[in-house]
Formats: C-alpha cells, sequence, structure tokens
C-alpha cells in the first residue's frame, strides 16, 4: 500500500497548496505542468484542491519537475 494513499484530508489541502504556489512561481499553466509530469489536467486539478490522493511516484515527478524536494511539496511551511 502506498503511504500516502490514506493521507489525510489536511494533508492533501497542504499539498494542493504547495503545488499551485510553485506553479505560479515558475509561471506555469496548469495544462503546462500537467504535460510536463504526465498526468491529465483534470488529476493535477484534484491535487491542486485537495481532493485526490497520489502515489509517490507522481509525488516524485512532481517535485522533480519544480526542482525541488519531496519535502517541500507536504512541508507545513508554506511555499514562498
Amino acid at each position: 500500500m502506498d503511504p500516502l494513499d490514506s493521507c489525510s484530508s489536511e494533508a492533501r489541502l497542504r499539498l494542493g497548496d504547495h503545488v499551485r504556489a510553485l506553479r505560479a512561481r515558475t509561471d506555469w499553466s496548469v495544462d503546462e505542468l500537467a504535460a510536463r509530469v504526465g498526468m491529465s489536467t483534470s488529476a493535477l486539478l484534484a491535487v491542486e484542491q485537495g481532493t485526490a490522493d497520489i502515489g509517490l511516484s507522481e509525488l516524485a515527478t512532481l517535485a522533480e519537475a519544480f526542482g525541488e524536494p519531496i519535502s517541500a511539496l507536504v512541508s507545513s511551511e508554506p511555499s514562498s
């Protein structure tokens, strides 16, 4: 079982906030980031809205796209 499969709604919302902030920082559209990480736009939007669980491999792919460690996406600290 993937450790992120049953993450709390708070953790999903925090992940979504970080992804959205990093995407804004890079000035990428949802469509552009989705294409870069091989996700559908609707799946990426669900991640950003905190309504979807993602696996560790997807989390790693997102972090790599931003040039950040995975911890930057799951930190309790706000993204800058």
